[in-house]
């Protein structure tokens, strides 16, 4: 999942590798395990994987998902100083 990260990443805000890896260690940590996993699924295409693996470990629907995602791009812009990441 980190090497999709960082790719969608430097493609979509023409940071580094380096400060796209950072960002995506800084997500993964704020995400969890789980969340990393499932936001896995999201970069990836497959929504529906998405959702029922969030239906299945309980952790809200995608709204939900989506809101702690957006607070973890946020926190990993400030950090990392990648700016646009929320385009992702």
């Amino acid at each position: 999942m980190k090497d999709t990260f960082v790719t969608k990443c430097q493609a979509v805000t023409g940071a580094s590798s380096s400060d796209c890896g950072c960002a995506a260690g800084k997500v993964k940590e704020i995400m969890g395990d789980e969340g990393w996993q499932i936001a896995g699924y999201v970069l990836a295409g497959d929504r529906a994987r998405a959702e029922t693996e969030l239906a299945k470990k309980g952790l809200g629907g995608m709204f939900g998902f989506i809101g702690q995602w957006s607070m973890a791009m946020g926190v990993a812009e400030q950090q990392c100083k990648v700016r646009g990441l929320s385009r992702m």
